[in-house]
């Protein structure tokens, strides 16, 4: 535990009254084996206020086992509507002047981990923090370092997402859709390395079929979200400022889904 978060510790409440506050959010759908040790993690956070996870139509003991490990506020929608709506849900009834967004699925997520995203945001040193992961699991470390954009691990003021997520913003796009907004109001968000974590593939949790089906469902949101005008802009200037070269951000995606379905199948 390193002094920053010692003196956060002892500080307690008087530190975010200054530096505002945050509450977690974390979306979920299907996740009984992986919700309950994230909701415990987030719980032994002092900097953390509520945490709220959103279970999406699931029909598993996911909201139960959220429940169980403490979470201040389960919503248990009726019906599976997608990971961007699942996000909105849970900020609308989020009361912190930022949002702390993490994946259900993850595993080995540490307090130590929730800290170091957090404590740039209420420190006043960065608006938004993305989290990378990094010597978790080779494939996941790969995507995340091709296209840190679409990191579900993330700081974000809570007007901003607001501001990033309209009625066109479906499915899996709202990392995208957050990216966009913060280069619109030329916001720089800070990289946070995980070290050692990683999370649950799709075909892991749901079969490879289904899970192959699955993440052709979540690229096609992703790039349906790149590509709407005022994201195609942005990509254009990246790409002419030499930063991704060759590489078009619809072509990493690809990759990145093509690799995890090659990995899955030679196990």
């Amino acid at each position: 535990m390193d002094q920053d978060y010692k003196t956060i510790i002892a500080s307690g409440i008087k530190v975010f009254e200054t530096m505002g506050t945050l509450d977690a959010v974390v979306p979920a759908y299907n996740e009984e084996e992986t919700i309950a040790e994230v909701v415990r993690e987030l719980k032994k956070t002092p900097c953390i206020g509520r945490v709220i996870v959103v279970s999406d139509g699931s029909d598993d003991q996911t909201a139960a086992q959220a429940r169980e490990a403490g979470a201040d506020l389960v919503l248990d929608l009726a019906q599976n509507a997608g990971k961007t709506n699942a996000m909105k849900q849970g900020v609308l009834a989020a009361e912190g002047d930022y949002v702390l967004f993490l994946d259900a699925d993850l595993c080995g997520l540490t307090c130590e981990h929730i800290h170091a995203l957090c404590r740039p945001v209420l420190c006043d040193e960065a608006v938004s923090t993305i989290g990378i992961f990094k010597h978790g699991r080779g494939l996941t470390d790969a995507a995340q370092v091709i296209s840190p954009f679409l990191s579900g691990q993330r700081v974000v003021p809570r007007d901003l997402f607001f501001r990033a997520i309209g009625d066109d913003v479906e499915g899996f796009g709202a990392e995208m859709a957050i990216t966009r907004q913060m280069k619109k109001e030329d916001v720089e968000a800070e990289t946070v390395p995980l070290e050692g974590v990683s999370h649950r593939t799709k075909e892991q949790k749901r079969g490879y079929w289904k899970g192959v089906g699955a993440r052709t469902q979540m690229y096609s949101h992703i790039i349906k979200t790149l590509t709407k005008p005022s994201t195609k802009s942005k990509v254009r200037k990246k790409l002419k400022g030499g930063k991704f070269k060759r590489s078009t951000l619809k072509k990493r995606l690809r990759r990145i889904a093509k690799a995890t379905k090659n990995a899955e199948a030679l196990k």
